[in-house]
Order: C-alpha cells, then structure tokens, then sequence
C-alpha cells in the first residue's frame, strides 16, 4: 500500500483535513490533501473523503451524478477508500437511511417524506398532533449542520414553533406562537427550495427532567473507537452552532457510549463502508411513546426494555473539532485516526 490521499475541501475549510494531514506525517505517513480540481493519478493509495461537497447532494440523481461524484467513484476502482462513496451518499438521504436502519432492525425516530406545498405541510401537523405528542420536527431531506429546521406543535389554533434554525432568520424565535397564515409564509419564503421530510419530536430522559434543556447524544466512531458527548441546549432543535453564535443557552458534556450506541454504530458503519462517522443518539424512555401511533421504528427485541438510545441521524463527513475540545486534556482524535489509517498503509 502506498500513501494516503485525504480529499478535502478548498484551502479556506480545510483545517480538519490539515489537522489529519500533521497527524499522519507525526506517524511517518506519506500524504496528500487533494480537492476537487486535482487530477492527479493515484492506484493503490488509501483514500479518506473528508468532504463530498454537499452542495452537489441536494439534486443528486444517480442516473446523472455530479462529475466530482464520477471522478471519486474512478479513483475507488483501483484504490481502498476508507469511507465508501456510496455509503456517503446513502447517508446523507434521510429518507433512504429510514430503509437501511429497518434493514439494519436498528431502532430509530421514523422519517415521513412531505410534500412541499405549505397548505399540505400544515395539513399534516394537523393530522400527527394527535399521535405525536410532541410535535414534529420538519427538515431538509438532504440537510446538514442544523439548518432550515422547524419544529411545530398545533395548540388550538396556533402553532408552537422553534424556527431558530431557519436561515436568514436572525432572531432567536425559540417557542415562537405562529398563526395558520404565518406558518404558511414561513415555509413559502425559507423552505420553498428544500425536499422535505417530517419526523417526530422525540424527548430523551434528560429534557423530561429538566423540561427546558433538549439533549442529544454524539457519537464519533472509527475504527471500533467510540468518543461521545452529550449536547444540551435551551432550544428544542439541538443545535450546538446555536449556542456558539448565543442564539441559545447550550454546550456539551463529556459521556460514555452505551452498549446499545457502540453496537448500532458498528452495525451501520460496516454496512456502509463508513471507517469515520458521526452518529446521534436521543436517549429515551419508551414508556413515554406508547400512544405515539407511528413515531418510532422498534424491533421485537427493543420493545422489551425501556430505556433505549434511539437513532436520529447518521453523519458520514463529521466534524470532530468541539468533542476534540473537551476531550484534549486526555487524547487527540486526529492523532488516534492517524493510527488507524497507519496500520492499514
């Protein structure tokens, strides 16, 4: 085996991928940071995507793929990938993953594909308040980094919303009243572009606790090495860039990976050829949803407990840098993939 290739990002985002890089060559590691425009030549290289460019994801049709798609999957012909390019599609389709994780029988927050018309969409969460105690969050169907979510739950005739995610949206807007006509105009004006899916409001155990903080789980996986950490915000939609940019109060805790975590990480990671991946978690109670028609996918061997991470999102590109943080006084996440990668050259 030769060198490694990470393709990343162009030069301006590129820490990750830099960080990477330093680490690999502290382990005498021969390697390259390649982007989109490089053309070089490589066969029997390790290969590390560390961004498939997004942008390309929210139109992808398979039967016509992005040219940068095409030139990964020529370059995973003669050389290992560490993630897989199709794995990395695969994950970044909501929708799609709501298959794979049934196939996987990995419990999991199920996702309903939505029409993008704002009379239907609102039609729905009138439909759903009565099984989904919670409400519902509504989202891109290729989204990423927390953006142009909302999260509605119908009161009378009003709508409780958190719309603190929607871009161009400046203000907090957390448990915001909004009318019929007002909801209406919000997804007219901010997700008119996006395809839509819906999805239940799942609470964890923490936020029945605490009734303000919403909590969710992090896991970063690689190579059977599980690093987590428990994100808590004063904000229904669990979004730590909210809290860096004080939109809301928030941060995030150090935390063991359960049992249940390590194991359905793993499992999906080796279905889809995913060496590094970050997957989120939304520790619960089932005992809470057993009137929840429709909310969560369980296989027989779950509904038989209680209490249950339940899997809410699977991220193939993960950024690392705020659990690196917490953790730096103890290790280095870099330098442990770089091992990794090191003994597979």
């Amino acid at each position: 085996m030769g060198s490694c290739i990470i393709w990343g990002s162009k030069t301006k985002n590129n820490c990750q991928e830099q960080d990477l890089r330093e680490a690999l060559e502290r382990k005498d590691v021969d390697v390259n940071v390649w982007t989109p425009n490089n053309n070089g030549k490589a066969e029997n290289e390790l290969f590390f995507i560390r961004n498939l460019f997004y942008s390309y994801m929210k139109t992808y049709d398979s039967k016509n793929e992005p040219n940068v798609v095409k030139k990964l999957r020529k370059y995973e012909q003669k050389n290992t990938f560490l993630n897989s390019v199709d794995g990395l599609i695969q994950v970044r389709d909501k929708l799609k993953m709501d298959e794979v994780l049934r196939k996987l029988k990995v419990p999991h927050i199920k996702t309903y594909e939505l029409h993008n018309e704002s009379s239907w969409v609102i039609d729905w969460i009138n439909e759903t308040s009565d099984r989904f105690s919670n409400g519902v969050i509504i989202k891109d169907r290729f989204g990423g980094m927390g953006k142009g979510i909302i999260r509605a739950k119908k009161q009378g005739s009003l709508y409780l919303c958190d719309i603190s995610c929607v871009d161009g949206l400046e203000q907090e807007y957390v448990n915001e009243s909004l009318s019929k006509n007002d909801l209406k105009e919000l997804f007219s004006n901010n997700l008119a572009d996006y395809k839509l899916i819906g999805q239940p409001y799942i609470k964890s155990n923490h936020e029945f606790k605490t009734v303000k903080e919403s909590e969710s789980i992090r896991v970063v996986s690689f190579d059977e090495n599980y690093i987590s950490m428990r994100r808590v915000a004063e904000s229904p939609i669990n979004n730590l860039s909210l809290s860096k940019n004080k939109a809301v109060k928030g941060g995030a805790i150090k935390t063991q990976s359960t049992d249940q975590e390590k194991e359905f990480s793993s499992r999906i990671s080796q279905e889809l050829g995913l060496f590094l991946a970050g997957y989120d978690f939304i520790r619960t109670n089932l005992d809470y949803y057993k009137d929840d028609s429709g909310a969560l996918y369980l296989p027989r061997e779950i509904k038989k407990r209680n209490d249950v991470s339940l899997l809410l999102e699977v991220n193939g590109i993960v950024q690392y840098g705020g659990i690196q943080e917490l953790y730096k006084d103890e290790f280095n996440i870099s330098d442990m993939i770089a091992e990794s990668i090191k003994n597979r050259t």
